[in-house]
């Protein structure tokens, strides 16, 4: 399912792009806090308005010693299905279409109940068919 449009209104998700683990300098958490009045540990979105708003502040000074924090354009409408992948530190912003898909057939559809159930099948059964016999 290709999500690139050009059209389409995105959001910045902010990820780290080495090894070493997502997190903010001194100066960043700092400025967070006294714009915020909250702690940047409690932050639980990498979307936020006003940490994109800092990092596009402070530049290379955003990024803790381990971090290189990058940016990733997203699709506004995928706002709730991303979730960063991490190994080792590096992470990765991945989307997860499957319950995109699940949810927009269900909560944005003028299909009639017996319409959602059959397309629902198929959406299961396709993803099921794409893992062979593993099933998630």
């Amino acid at each position: 399912m290709n999500m690139d449009c050009c059209d389409e209104e995105t959001i910045e998700v902010l990820y780290n792009a080495r090894h070493g683990g997502y997190g903010l300098s001194e100066k960043a958490e700092k400025m967070y806090e006294e714009r915020s009045g909250r702690n940047v540990h409690s932050l639980d979105s990498r979307h936020s308005p006003l940490l994109l708003q800092i990092f596009h502040e402070l530049g290379d000074e955003f990024n803790s010693k381990y971090c290189y924090a990058k940016i990733k354009k997203i699709p506004k409408k995928l706002e709730n299905f991303y979730e960063i992948d991490e190994y080792d530190g590096f992470e990765e912003v991945i989307i997860d279409y499957y319950t995109y898909e699940l949810t927009n057939t269900i909560l944005h559809s003028t299909m009639n109940d017996n319409e959602k159930i059959i397309k629902l099948k198929e959406i299961v059964l396709r993803r099921y068919r794409s893992y062979g016999k593993m099933f998630y």
